[in-house]
């Protein structure tokens, strides 16, 4: 009888262990078929890592295609700039000169040769006058200021360094500049006040304290001029022709009035020439 319970225990047993076997081997399976599926996850996230990578390098090189492309505009743009101020550089424009409605043209023609006359000290026949006119649409109260065109460089320049002879009148001139560059002008003479020092103004750059500012139309703010370099500017010189050449670099931001630059990035406008 011992023996046969021994036996019967010892079946008992067996039974437990293959029981304990087959749920142990249904739990490797599971487990087997867990990792298949994080191969296959694994799988593909090192494609999608992969893709990532090389969309990374696309954008990489669509943004430094679109840098040089940024460049280029704002050249072009600063080059347009140029070609409109040189074509302007012949005209000046007159303000507080009274005004008519439907005013014939020899009439403002008249007002213009008075104003160099009387006022500057200047003698004008209306023939070294070219196609003067008003500016604007006509208001009662409203005195439109007029544009001439002077044949002769050095007439228009004799008479725009004698306009100090109008500060105690009503009138005034000034030249005949783009609209960018009238901007960079309006930000540069608030700079330039704000240091409290003597600064110069010519075209589109300041001089104050040994130093010359620019107006960065894309950045919106002055910045300090810098000349150094610009054969490197990515806008090849040979692209816009040879000679002397206006380069922008955005080295300091002018931080005024404490005085304290800040390091920008280099600009890219460049133009054909400076006047």
């Amino acid at each position: 009888m011992d023996v046969l319970n021994a036996l019967k225990e010892i079946q008992s047993g067996q039974t437990a262990i293959r029981d304990q076997l087959s749920l142990i081997q249904s739990t490797l399976a599971s487990h087997d078929r867990t990792f298949d599926d994080l191969k296959t996850r694994l799988a593909k996230i090192e494609s999608n890592c992969a893709s990532i990578a090389m969309v990374k390098s696309q954008l990489k090189v669509a943004e430094a295609t679109t840098t040089e492309c940024s460049s280029r505009v704002s050249a072009i743009y600063a080059w347009v700039d140029d070609l409109e101020d040189r074509s302007r550089r012949s005209n000046l424009v007159f303000y507080g000169l009274a005004d008519n409605h439907n005013e014939p043209w020899q009439s403002t023609e008249s007002l213009v040769v008075e104003l160099c006359k009387d006022h500057l000290g200047i003698t004008q026949q209306p023939h070294d006058i070219e196609r003067p006119h008003r500016l604007g649409v006509f208001h009662p109260n409203k005195n439109r200021p007029i544009i001439a065109k002077f044949p002769h460089f050095e007439v228009k320049q004799q008479i725009l360094t004698s306009r100090s002879e109008l500060k105690e009148t009503e009138f005034n001139l000034a030249e005949d500049l783009s609209a960018n560059t009238r901007l960079a002008r309006k930000h540069l003479v608030e700079l330039g006040k704000a240091q409290n020092k003597p600064f110069k103004l010519r075209y589109d750059k300041l001089t104050c304290n040994k130093k010359t500012y620019v107006y960065d139309h894309a950045a919106q703010m002055v910045v300090e001029h810098s000349s150094y370099n610009r054969l490197k500017n990515p806008i090849n010189l040979a692209k816009f022709g040879t000679g002397s050449c206006r380069s922008y670099s955005q080295i300091y931001v002018a931080s005024f009035p404490s005085g304290i630059p800040c390091v920008l990035s280099p600009a890219h406008l460049l133009a054909t020439s400076s006047f």
